[in-house]
């Protein structure tokens, strides 16, 4: 189950596994599991949207949602972002009701995002270790993760200079970081951005912030209004 990338996001320190619970060898923090789900939030959060009280319509949003504005089925998609994972621990920030890790062909992936009853549903449908917490501020090992993705939920967040620096920090020297998001670039994507409220980002604008973390552009497809941008992170 991947136990061994854990670190308290309190302290950082190591923690050890019981019947029911995570425990920070440091600092004793205690971490539960709720509904199959280990709980790693440190602050949480109140606000309870529409797709969080009905987790499963949130699939057949994206389903619909992305045939309407691509005519390709959403899994597509998602094969885009999983292209070049073949082995190793993936982590996926932001997952949701579990699209990508259903998608894989082994329990090798990780499941992080802040809401509950969305982890809960993604729990009935796959073995995958599913955590509620920040991709701000990862309870996961410095360079313990193979293979990172993000999928259609970076361009929501106001400081991705955060998420891009856990992002790095996570990955092992020669690791992969797979985002796909909403950019400015063309007409689908600006109507997209403003029809969701979200901050003109470019492509570019992704690459120089990565960069900024130490992640290198190695690969980009466009995709309707989003892109897929793929980085590494270098061995110096």
């Amino acid at each position: 189950m991947n136990y061994e990338v854990l670190m308290c996001p309190r302290c950082g320190g190591d923690v050890k596994i019981e019947k029911d619970r995570v425990v920070c060898i440091l600092c004793k923090r205690e971490y539960a599991f709720v509904n199959g789900v280990l709980d790693m939030l440190e602050d949480k959060v109140s606000w309870i949207g529409f797709f969080e009280r009905h987790p499963r319509f949130y699939d057949v949003w994206s389903n619909a949602g992305w045939f309407l504005f691509n005519g390709r089925k959403y899994s597509s998609l998602i094969k885009d972002v999983l292209e070049g994972f073949n082995k190793g621990i993936l982590l996926d920030a932001a997952t949701g009701t579990g699209a990508v890790l259903r998608s894989l062909m082994s329990d090798s992936g990780i499941g992080i995002d802040l809401s509950l009853p969305m982890l809960t549903y993604a729990k009935s449908k796959v073995k995958s270790l599913l955590i509620r917490g920040s991709i701000e501020k990862l309870p996961i090992k410095s360079e313990s993760i193979d293979f990172y993705t993000c999928n259609m939920a970076l361009h929501i967040l106001n400081d991705k200079s955060k998420v891009f620096a856990e992002m790095s920090r996570v990955l092992k020297k020669g690791g992969i970081a797979s985002v796909s998001v909403i950019t400015k670039d063309n007409l689908k994507g600006s109507i997209m951005s403003r029809a969701f409220g979200l901050k003109d980002y470019s492509e570019n604008d992704y690459i120089n912030t990565a960069s900024n973390e130490g992640l290198t552009l190695y690969k980009r497809k466009r995709v309707g209004p989003v892109s897929v941008i793929k980085f590494y992170k270098g061995n110096s």
